[in-house]
């Protein structure tokens, strides 16, 4: 009975779309720390994917039929991405492995993605036994925005990209 009420407050909290994704210059991989920009660029020039908060089910339908990977949350992304057609994709979300894989498949875009908190403890991003299914799948980055230099140094270890230290 526990895992039924778990799974309907699951389907009942999740946000449904059936629009296409409009298109916008700057695409968000998440809402999070997303008030960090309001003060710098108008929110109708962004859109941002919110999965699993929120599913645009054209998408996620559009996933299970044009594969370009044989892992459904990955093609959704992908498949987001084509609809929309930003320009820059930013995420806040660093330790996040399946966002190094996109930049394989968008080679004109520039993905960014910014450090949110402090790396280098069991079960993060460095975690050997964690990043050892990622390592070698060509993980990349236009840039990855660090809070020091030898954490930028670090994810340069594992992902292509280059490194600016911006601070916390």
């Amino acid at each position: 009975m526990k895992k039924i009420i778990t799974i309907l407050n699951l389907i009942f909290r999740i946000k449904y779309e059936f629009k296409l994704p409009k298109k916008h210059r700057i695409l968000f991989l998440k809402k999070h720390n997303l008030h960090l920009f309001k003060k710098h660029i108008f929110l109708n020039e962004i859109n941002f994917i919110d999965y699993p908060d929120s599913i645009n089910i054209t998408v996620l339908f559009k996933s299970f039929f044009l594969k370009k990977t044989k892992n459904i949350y990955l093609n959704y992304l992908i498949n987001y991405i084509e609809e929309s057609d930003p320009k820059i994709i930013i995420s806040f979300i660093d330790n996040h492995y399946p966002y190094y894989l996109l930049k394989n498949f968008f080679k004109s875009k520039k993905f960014i993605i910014i450090q949110n908190g402090y790396r280098g403890g069991d079960g993060d991003f460095f975690d050997k036994h964690k990043i050892k299914n990622y390592s070698n799948m060509n993980m990349k980055a236009d840039y990855i925005l660090t809070f020091n230099e030898s954490t930028g140094k670090e994810f340069k270890k594992y992902v292509d990209c280059e490194s600016i230290t911006i601070g916390s």
